[in-house]
């Protein structure tokens, strides 16, 4: 049966029986004709995707959903989906996506732009295919030249230690260089001060 409007407060929903769905859903919006005008809309969409298969009206914004759904990390999610809404995947090329980690970090690197745009963008849609709702995508990433750092040695943790201006600093730097450890894992993350001893180092 054909999408019926019903109000709830002031905002308009919908709710019917679409090419064997079940849908029900929101038009957010307080004005009658305009929520004929979605629900009309949604309708149309979901007989396109029945016969013309769930890749001809799968949105971004709907992949992303899905991807967080999964309890996939949403670190770096939230600029993507702004930036596409939602468009239709289909219509998300390579081309497309790498030109957008330039719109979202126009002043970021390679490694940055690759990190925060390319990786989880990629990641979102072939999620969605996994799903059979879309063809997979693959996307060249920004080539990054690896700068080869020259590690510290034991002479400048010593001149560090001497010349430090705060006692645990000295000992941050020497436990990190005798451990192994990582800044994340040395200092906790909770913002609490760990109070180290200088002389254990």
């Amino acid at each position: 049966m054909p999408l019926k409007l019903y109000r709830r407060g002031n905002v308009w929903h919908f709710r019917g029986t679409v090419a064997g769905r079940l849908l029900r859903g929101s038009t957010r919006t307080a004005r009658k004709e305009i929520a004929q005008q979605i629900a009309a809309a949604e309708e149309t969409r979901q007989w396109k995707g029945q016969l013309d298969g769930p890749a001809s009206v799968l949105t971004f914004a709907q992949a992303a959903m899905l991807y967080r759904s999964a309890g996939k990390s949403d670190r770096f999610l939230r600029p993507i989906e702004d930036h596409w809404k939602d468009a239709p995947v289909k219509a998300i090329t390579p081309g497309a996506i790498r030109q957008s980690a330039f719109t979202l970090y126009p002043t970021a690197g390679p490694a940055t732009r690759n990190r925060q745009v390319i990786v989880p963008t990629q990641a979102i849609i072939n999620h969605a295919a996994e799903h059979e709702l879309c063809p997979r995508i693959r996307v060249a990433r920004f080539p990054v030249i690896k700068k080869v750092k020259t590690p510290a040695t034991w002479e400048w943790v010593e001149a560090f230690m001497a010349h430090a201006t705060k006692p645990n600093l000295a000992a941050l730097a020497c436990f990190m260089y005798l451990t192994g450890a990582r800044i994340s894992q040395a200092w906790p993350s909770d913002g609490r001060t760990w109070i180290f001893n200088r002389e254990r180092c």
